[in-house]
C-alpha cells in the first residue's frame, strides 16, 4: 500500500459498528498519516446533535455529489457499503457481508483511479448480542 496516494479504504461494519469508524481513522492518521472522510448513510444527518458528532468524526453524507468533491481534493474514503443494515444484525449474520447493491463505491474508485483498501474490523460481532431479532417479527 502506497500511503502518499489516496485510496478507497473498505470494509464490514461490525455489530453496532459505532466504533469501527473513529477507530479506523484514528489509526489510519495516527500510524500511517493517511487523512480518510468516511462516507456515513444519509440517516446520519437528520438527527440534529448526532448529525454534528458524524461529521465532527469526519463523515459526510454518501452521495456520490459529496464523496466525488472529497475525491477531487485528494482525500481518501473510508466506505462500509454494508451500512447501517450490517450494523443492525439478526440471528446468524455474524461476520456476513450485507452489501445489497451498494457499488458505487467502485465506479468513484475507477474514476479517480483510487486504490482500494480492503479490511475486516473484527471481535464485536462476539462482544454483543443480538437483543432484537428482526427475523422473529418478519
Amino acid at each position: 500500500m502506497d500511503v502518499s496516494r489516496p485510496a478507497m479504504y473498505v470494509g464490514n461494519h461490525s455489530m453496532y459498528g459505532i466504533f469501527d469508524a473513529p477507530m479506523l481513522i484514528d489509526y489510519l492518521y495516527n500510524e500511517h498519516k493517511v487523512a480518510v472522510v468516511s462516507i456515513a448513510d444519509h440517516s446520519h444527518f437528520y438527527v440534529p446533535l448526532w448529525r454534528e458528532a458524524v461529521k465532527k468524526f469526519g463523515a459526510i453524507d454518501g452521495t456520490q455529489a459529496y464523496v466525488r468533491a472529497a475525491m477531487q481534493q485528494g482525500y481518501s474514503i473510508l466506505v462500509f457499503p454494508g451500512g447501517g443494515r450490517e450494523v443492525l444484525k439478526r440471528q446468524g449474520e455474524q461476520y456476513q457481508l450485507i452489501w445489497k447493491q451498494r457499488y458505487g463505491f467502485l465506479k468513484l474508485a475507477q474514476e479517480f483511479n483510487y486504490d482500494l483498501v480492503p479490511f475486516a474490523a473484527l471481535g464485536a460481532d462476539e462482544v454483543y448480542e443480538i437483543g432484537f431479532n428482526a427475523n422473529k417479527i418478519i
